[in-house]
């Protein structure tokens, strides 16, 4: 309604189609046209036999009881269609915003953590050099520390959300 029907305001105007949008719209409308007038076209195409005659007078009545019901309906509910000012809650708002803040304060923790874990790695392996020890490669286990973390906190997230 408000999209057709309804006046528009002296700003508000359609830019024009393209071309191809034009073509493929006509050519759908006219496709739509001629099933609806020749639905045995269709009904053809069928590998086993249709037996449905759609203009019989009790679909022709059962139709337009439905659309009566909806044009009733629609007349007592349309003030409560007009578009309003307001700002409504929005399921971003209520899920997705503090996820995202509990997923930034996880990662920041985890950051502080891979910098404590660092430092005393750096430590480690500062005293396995001055005491001439074979030490592993730098952040070979802060970084498993990290891969075992990330693990668990997946697999909480999946069992959460399963």
């Amino acid at each position: 309604y408000y999209a057709f029907i309804k006046e528009r305001a002296d700003n508000d105007h359609p830019t024009p189609l393209p071309l191809n949008m034009k073509i493929s719209m006509s050519v759908v409308a006219f496709l739509c046209f001629v099933i609806g007038v020749f639905p045995d076209l269709l009904y053809k195409q069928f590998d086993r036999g249709v037996d449905f005659h759609p203009y019989a007078i009790h679909h022709f009545m059962q139709d337009t009881l439905l659309l009566l019901g909806v044009f009733i309906a629609f007349i007592f509910c349309k003030k409560l269609l007009q578009p309003t000012d307001d700002s409504y809650i929005d399921l971003d708002d209520i899920i997705i915003q503090p996820i995202s803040k509990m997923l930034s304060k996880g990662l920041q923790g985890l950051s502080s953590f891979h910098r404590v874990l660092y430092t005393q790695e750096q430590s480690f392996y500062a005293s396995a050099i001055n005491s001439k020890a074979k030490a592993f490669e730098p952040m070979s286990f802060s970084s498993y520390v990290l891969i075992f973390i990330g693990i668990v906190c997946l697999c909480s997230l999946m069992i959460f959300f399963y």
